[in-house]
């Protein structure tokens, strides 16, 4: 039998209400990750209902990073949020991507596999 280990999450001070970010200037993105040895994914996700259309900005931040700031240049490319209520949004998610705690597996369903676990903290924010 395959023992299987769950990544923690990162710790995150998150705000008490919604995070407001400009899309004119860099970024920064504080957090102490879940696992020092393995690297914290960062993804920026926003949906807007007038183009409908998403975009997400995917980062990876080093093994050990406490850290990771998004240019301004590519905030800029994502569109500004809440200018009207139509159901648009953003999220801001990081997370522990767990490749230090892969497990093989084998069973009747699948020949062989391999087991990767990986716990994210998400909130909502603006961009502006």
């Amino acid at each position: 039998m395959t023992t299987i280990t769950i990544a923690a999450a990162p710790s995150w001070t998150t705000p008490s209400g919604i995070l407001t970010i400009p899309r004119n200037a860099p970024f920064t993105v504080n957090f102490t990750p879940g696992d020092p040895a393995a690297p914290t994914g960062i993804v920026l996700y926003s949906y807007t209902a007038s183009y409908n259309a998403t975009v997400s900005i995917n980062c990876l931040a080093a093994p050990g990073a406490t850290s990771f700031t998004i240019p301004a240049d590519l905030l800029s490319e994502v569109p500004a949020t809440y200018g009207l209520i139509d159901g648009s949004y953003v999220n801001l998610f990081v997370g522990t991507l767990g490749f230090n705690h892969a497990a093989a597996f084998s069973n009747g369903l699948a020949a062989s596999g391999i087991y990767l676990s990986s716990n994210w903290l998400g909130q909502a924010v603006v961009l502006q």
